[in-house]
């Protein structure tokens, strides 16, 4: 007991440095199987491989961030150099052995036609939606934002079918309303910085449409030039660790108006003809195919929600049509609809 007492501080000392090499060896244990892994992963050419050095080495070492990016930034690279085939992501997708970064493409695409007039505080209502659509946006992403310590992608477009209506005005307020946020430094910040011009600008989007709607001129809704073309531009294609909810928000009454305008009592048909239906409505068959081509685009990857879809005044039994057509439409383009 005195050798003890006597000795205390030595035996402290003693702990102190069998403590901190113990330390040490796991260290250099770990920053040696690290070293290893990235020699490996150099001559790696394929997923498998890739994967193949991750199942060799120490598990519990991969659990810091260092050995994650390790990884991450292979695949990268094999990916950029189009070395991750289809087969790969699906063989990702059942054992996601690395984080994914799951991120939403949101496209918003309003109707400017002469809806805005037919129907009641249509404007109001439009606004209405798409403030909400604003909010629940920014409250994922910022969500989104504090679960990962990488860049979140989420992106929110409010587009127009005809850009170039009003000598290009249309097309110019939709370029203002692209809100991309991995381009901003702070997730909170950029929505702070960037809901004052979103508020402005689809005030902006609305006033233009009244004015040339009240001028007789036509924005219209072009949607099949929009999904035969447009669409294609806003698409965010899926990478192995990078994956995007791609989805088109469509904010019409279904009537389709383009220029020029059809009468209340038709529908524009697609191929450039008038589906009349003042004939249809008092069918309570619809006709098995409403001759709609398919697009030139794939929009298979998109998912489609189509909002304030409604009859106009003196058109009752139009809802049960324009939702066939629009149905027949998206099918034959592969959408999933909602």
């Amino acid at each position: 007991m005195n050798f003890i007492n006597n000795n205390r501080p030595l035996l402290y000392i003693l702990g102190t440095l069998l403590l901190f090499g113990l330390l040490v060896g796991f260290v250099l244990g770990c920053d040696g199987e690290f070293v290893k892994a990235r020699s490996e992963l150099k001559n790696c050419q394929t997923y498998k491989e890739v994967k193949k050095v991750w199942d060799t080495h120490n598990p519990d070492s991969k659990k810091s961030d260092n050995w994650v990016n390790l990884f991450k930034e292979r695949l990268d690279e094999l990916d950029q150099e189009g070395k991750i085939t289809a087969d790969d992501l699906n063989r990702f997708d059942q054992n996601r052995w690395l984080p994914v970064l799951e991120n939403i493409n949101l496209v918003v695409v309003p109707d400017f036609s002469a809806r805005l007039k037919e129907n009641n505080d249509q404007t109001k209502y439009d606004k209405e939606l798409l403030n909400h659509i604003w909010q629940v946006f920014k409250t994922h992403t910022v969500d989104h934002s504090g679960k990962t310590l990488t860049t979140v992608k989420d992106r929110l477009i409010i587009d127009v079918t005809q850009p170039s209506a009003l000598n290009g005005e249309f097309g110019k307020l939709a370029n203002d309303l692209n809100f991309d946020v991995s381009t901003a430094s702070s997730t909170r910040h950029f929505f702070e910085d960037r809901q004052f011009d979103f508020i402005k600008n689809i005030d902006r989007a609305y006033d233009l449409a009244h004015g040339a709607i009240n001028d007789g001129q036509c924005v219209g809704a072009d949607y099949k030039a929009y999904f035969d073309g447009t669409l294609a531009n806003n698409i965010r294609k899926q990478t192995l660790l990078e994956r995007y909810n791609n989805v088109v928000i469509v904010l019409t009454d279904g009537y389709l108006e383009v220029c020029p305008s059809p009468t209340r009592a038709e529908i524009k048909h697609y191929t450039g003809n008038a589906i009349q239906l003042k004939a249809m409505r008092s069918d309570s068959a619809l006709p098995s195919s409403m001759f709609i081509p398919k697009p030139h685009s794939d929009n298979s990857q998109w998912k489609v929600l189509v909002l304030e879809v409604r009859e106009r005044k003196d058109c009752a039994g139009d809802e049960r049509i324009l939702k066939a057509i629009w149905g027949e439409w998206f099918r034959n383009m592969n959408i999933s609809i909602d």
